[in-house]
């Protein structure tokens, strides 16, 4: 119950109050909150729920405020990452060529986000845009057909990746397996519509590597590159470009 008692202090110090109610609730669900400790839960999850509701009204006032300044052109460059999420998710319901100048300029400058460029593309390829894009992402570039890209989870290489990671480590220890999927989903996100040049079993070895030292685990990459008969070398290469994609790529 300490250790409880700490972890909710945490998530108040991190204004978690969604997390900080759902674990009240189990506790008081499970009997496990004191006699004498019941009022001070009961005004904690109070709290947590009155600071988790004012937060998403705020958020909602704070994104159609956003919403109602980018009628008529988007001007993403002086909107925050997370201002510019908020405004492509809305472009989902809309005819976006009446923005593709600006979301053009968007996708061949080296000040655009990889995540929301993979956004931008996904919505030119769902609505069939038929011209040529210039797409700049990580120092590389690419001329692209929208509507021609693969889907972004049906590419050979994903797919390839994937089964031989699922072949290695699903069985043993599948925790384990669907972090390490998890983690190539979001790369291969950032990427897309680029692919890595190493072989589907480097880039599987390199997420299973990231998945243990995620897990807390560590000096695994020599053992997990003789697993997959793969070079040591390559993986660990492999793995400072992701972490170096990962802290370039936040929001």
């Amino acid at each position: 119950f300490k250790t409880m008692e700490m972890y909710l202090m945490i998530l108040l110090q991190l204004n978690e109050y969604e997390e900080m109610e759902a674990t009240i609730n189990a506790l008081s669900k499970e009997g496990y909150i004191p006699f004498d400790k019941e009022e001070h839960f009961k005004n904690m999850l109070s709290f947590s729920r009155r600071m988790s509701e004012e937060r998403k009204t705020a958020f909602v006032e704070e994104e159609e405020e956003i919403i109602s300044e980018f009628e008529g052109e988007l001007d993403l460059f002086s909107k925050s990452d997370q201002e510019q999420l908020i405004i492509v998710s809305k472009l989902k319901n809309e005819n976006i060529r009446k923005y593709i100048d600006e979301i053009k300029d968007y996708l061949q400058s080296p000040e655009g986000h990889p995540f929301v460029k993979t956004t931008l593309l996904l919505l030119l390829k769902e609505q069939e845009f038929q011209d040529e894009c210039d797409v700049e992402k990580f120092l590389k570039h690419v001329t692209v057909v929208p509507s021609q890209l693969e889907d972004l989870h049906t590419s050979d290489f994903f797919r390839k990746t994937v089964l031989i990671l699922e072949e290695q480590v699903a069985h043993e220890n599948p925790s384990l397996f669907n972090l390490a999927r998890q983690l190539i989903e979001r790369h291969h996100f950032l990427l897309y519509p680029f692919e890595s040049k190493e072989s589907a079993e480097c880039w599987a070895a390199a997420h299973h590597v990231l998945a243990e030292l995620y897990q807390g685990e560590g000096d695994n990459e020599e053992r997990i590159a003789r697993q997959y008969d793969v070079d040591c070398n390559q993986v660990r290469k492999i793995i400072e470009y992701l972490q170096h994609i990962e802290d370039i790529s936040s929001i």
